[in-house]
């Protein structure tokens, strides 16, 4: 058995740089691929005064088929029945601090690209 003093156990615990820099980037990829399934809301939006469409608002009347909702970074699936699915970005589960998403103006999923500061190193996933 061998017996660390202090010295020699703070020693043996640190980590160099490169080490530190695998073991982030091995989070990283955990955290991308361990990333849950979006959140996914269902209404109905049917209409009378717009059959066949999805009337989310009084502004917002949609066509059969995938959308990108106007002001947010979420995909919406309208069928001709009126019904709509809201599809939201999933969530991320990195312990590093949010910056906000890069672009919302982009397309759905591209949209959901979020920065984030970790060790002081600005990333995005």
């Amino acid at each position: 058995m061998k017996l660390y003093n202090r010295q020699n156990l703070t020693h043996t615990l640190s980590l160099n740089p490169s080490t530190m820099k695998a073991a982030l980037f091995a989070f990283v990829v955990l955290a991308c691929t361990a990333v849950a399934y979006s959140a996914l809301a269902t209404g109905s939006f049917a209409d009378a005064k717009n059959p066949g469409k999805c009337t989310i608002s009084e502004k917002l009347i949609l066509e059969p088929g995938e959308h990108k909702h106007p002001e947010r970074c979420e995909k919406i699936t309208c069928s001709k029945d009126g019904n709509a699915d809201f599809e939201t970005c999933p969530p991320k589960g990195v312990p590093c601090k949010n910056l906000g998403q890069v672009d919302e103006t982009k397309p759905y999923p591209q949209c959901c690209l979020t920065k984030y500061e970790c060790e002081g190193k600005v990333v995005e996933l």
